[in-house]
């Protein structure tokens, strides 16, 4: 009888664990998975991850990190990158935002209503094809984000839940990490200065 080095489990004699997805060690090969194997190698300049493990993005790292990822759904994502590209897409809804408020307190109610400037259509526009083009990328970095946390990205169809969908992206972008690796990879590295 043979059990999971990373959860313990009763491994079933395949090459993945039936409870935590993990890889078993095949041919007599170490397992890469197994508890304790995320240690520091030598010179490698990360502290107590895998060789593969994916680089946690800094902040000016984590936007170019967004848009290559955006197929990249099977893969995790730390919560650190996760609150860095919401921060970043904060920041550039910002002139959006400051240009709808002034529109709104330049037109108040029951006033002679002005026609939008072409500034501010323009402006529209360029939002508008700019949230459509974040859509995969953002759905890609919720799963990545579930995946990290060792839940399935199907709860992503809570996002499309009225009243639901706000909350639940908060909850996803807090759930704690799994430490180590789990069914979904290695787990995110943090490069030492």
């Amino acid at each position: 009888m043979s059990f999971c080095p990373y959860c313990g489990a009763e491994s079933g004699g395949g090459n993945y664990c039936a409870s935590c997805g993990a890889q078993l060690a095949t041919d007599g090969a170490e397992n890469p998975y197994a508890v304790g194997s995320q240690t520091q190698a030598s010179g490698s300049g990360y502290a107590g991850s895998d060789a593969n493990a994916p680089d946690i993005p800094t902040f000016l790292g984590a936007y170019p990190t967004f848009w290559k990822k955006w197929r990249a759904y099977h893969e995790r994502s730390s919560r650190r990158e996760f609150w860095y590209v919401m921060l970043w897409q904060l920041i550039i809804l910002i002139p959006y935002v400051a240009l709808v408020v002034n529109y709104a307190l330049n037109n108040p109610e029951g006033a002679p209503k002005q026609e939008p400037s072409g500034v501010f259509v323009g402006v529209m526009v360029f939002y508008g094809v700019y949230l459509l083009a974040c859509l995969m990328p953002g759905l890609n970095l919720a799963a990545r984000r579930l995946h990290d946390a060792n839940l399935s990205a199907w709860l992503l169809l809570l996002y499309f839940i009225p009243q639901i969908g706000g909350l639940a992206q908060i909850i996803f972008g807090l759930l704690p990490p799994t430490q180590g690796p789990n069914k979904y990879g290695a787990q995110p590295r943090k490069r030492r200065s």
